[in-house]
């Protein structure tokens, strides 16, 4: 009699306990929590993914969690990544997304055209990374990136959209667009239209590439500035590029250099200093790399905006001051 109440007893508990992990596996998910997102980082613990699922409304006992990812689960590995929890979700159908990485990724955009200075406070707002660069110089960064040649980060990343797991940190992120940069660069470089590109190495075109993109406005004009710029370089002339002469925050009008703003005396005024500028200015575009290693063949030498987004071009001085006139009243007359 008693070996049968001690059996009963234990059938009764194996089934209690089968109910019981059968009830918080499977049992769906309360509706005012279908739409939200557990967001799991790299190296997240069960623990922790059970507690943050907790703090989100999926609650169920540790223990339920580690027999579930007993069953889909090899070493523990979890996938970091967004899961939105949907409609008749459980903490089953949750540990087998989680383990088998069916996730939402983040991403984080270089915009074509932007700055190393915007692009390192942008990365300091994204709190799903892991920050390893806000303590961190330029140069600290650019070592990290396996580059002790170069002094600024600017063109050196090529501008898109990365995509990441959270957790991740952000000198990943700069990995990844920095590679990218220099297999373009290199690839770009090595097909320039070598007797209508007057540089010496592949930095020099980015540079070239970087004015470009931040002068033109239209793509079919890319290559009519590049041609610009290389005339302008072999007649050992200024390339006089307003937007080198606000880089870096230079101009008091960020739109259109004042006369004073010309006149500054600092390395990346091409008003003041002959040559490509020392680095570049911005993360150049692809179609910019492109047009900068395959420029129009022109006689031209000079450009101005006309207000419309595209640029006037002339072959003469007194061509462009008159353009200038026309298009830039009260700029004055470029010498």
């Amino acid at each position: 009699m008693l070996v049968c109440s001690v059996g009963f007893i234990g059938i009764s508990l194996v089934i209690f306990f089968l109910l019981t992990y059968c009830f918080f596996s499977f049992y769906p998910i309360p509706d005012n929590i279908v739409g939200h997102s557990l967001l799991i980082r790299k190296s997240m613990t069960l623990r922790q993914i059970a507690k943050q699922a907790d703090q989100e409304g999926l609650a169920a006992p540790f223990w339920v969690w580690r027999i579930t990812v007993q069953f889909h689960c090899s070493k523990y590995f979890f996938y970091a990544g967004y899961y939105d929890l949907v409609y008749r979700d459980s903490v089953y159908s949750l540990v087998e997304r989680i383990c088998r990485g069916k996730s939402r990724l983040s991403q984080f955009t270089i915009l074509e055209g932007s700055s190393w200075n915007v692009i390192r406070k942008k990365l300091d707002d994204v709190y799903d990374v892991n920050h390893r660069i806000q303590q961190m110089t330029d140069k600290e960064i650019l070592l990290a990136l396996g580059d002790n040649e170069h002094q600024s980060l600017d063109g050196l990343l090529f501008p898109d959209t990365y995509w990441y797991a959270p957790g991740e940190d952000d000198l990943y992120l700069l990995q990844l667009a920095y590679k990218v940069m220099l297999k373009k660069l290199n690839d770009i470089w090595m097909d320039r239209d070598r007797d209508a590109v007057p540089l010496s190495r592949p930095y020099e075109l980015l540079t070239v590439a970087s004015l470009i993109e931040k002068e033109v406005k239209l793509p079919n004009e890319r290559f009519q500035v590049a041609s610009v710029f290389y005339n302008r370089l072999r007649s050992k002339m200024f390339l006089q590029s307003d937007s080198s002469v606000c880089y870096d925050g230079r101009c008091t009008n960020s739109e259109q250099p004042t006369a004073h703003d010309l006149s500054n005396v600092h390395p990346h005024n091409t008003y003041r200093r002959r040559g490509v500028p020392p680095t570049p200015i911005c993360f150049p575009s692809e179609s910019s790399l492109i047009s900068a290693a395959h420029p129009n063949k022109t006689s031209y030498y000079y450009f101005v905006a006309k207000g419309d987004g595209s640029s006037y071009f002339s072959h003469s001085l007194l061509q462009h001051n008159k353009a200038v006139h026309r298009f830039l009243p009260g700029r004055g007359h470029v010498t």
